[in-house]
């Protein structure tokens, strides 16, 4: 007796899934907190502003909507954005990746400048491992580029290694 073809498929897979070891658990949905996790935010300053001031920043977008399993920020968009994890202030431009333990964002003090009122998510992670990540992030990921990869782009990185990851990603290591 012959075994269909599309049952061999799946048992095969199914025998691949489980003879490797697996690299990385990643969770669903960060958008409630639990026990051990702390919360993120996602801010925004005035782009706009920004250049007027006189920044030597980016040319970047923020933050206006959710995907189904992590936040995410428009690429494109006329705000620059940035992150806050364990009051560590994240954010990427031109001059590369900048982190402020307690700090303020770029130009905050001349242009309209907010976190969201709410977390954007709860992550387990712990704020060396997100540190190492921004620090990290032009190795990984390349240099900025005003369409490509921006403060937006790095955000919504960010973002998801803060919302899925369990544990800290090996290029972040």
């Amino acid at each position: 007796m012959k075994t269909p073809h599309r049952l061999c498929v799946f048992l095969l897979v199914i025998r691949l899934l489980h003879s490797t070891p697996v690299s990385r658990v990643l969770r669903t949905d960060c958008r409630h907190g639990g026990v051990s996790t702390k919360p993120f935010y996602i801010g925004t300053t005035h782009l706009q502003c920004m250049l007027k001031t006189g920044i030597n920043m980016a040319l970047s977008p923020p933050l206006n909507g959710r995907k189904r399993r992590a936040l995410q920020v428009p690429e494109i968009d006329m705000s620059h954005s940035y992150l806050s994890y364990e009051n560590v202030l994240l954010e990427f431009g031109l001059n590369g990746t900048r982190i402020e333990y307690q700090g303020y964002p770029m130009f905050s003090e001349s242009c309209p400048s907010a976190y969201l009122p709410v977390p954007a998510g709860f992550s387990y992670l712990s704020v060396d491992c997100i540190v190492k990540c921004a620090k990290n992030y032009h190795i990984q990921f390349g240099n900025y580029k005003i369409f490509s990869n921006n403060c937006n782009t790095f955000t919504n990185i960010m973002l998801d290694i803060l919302c899925h990851e369990i544990r800290c990603p090996y290029w972040c290591r």
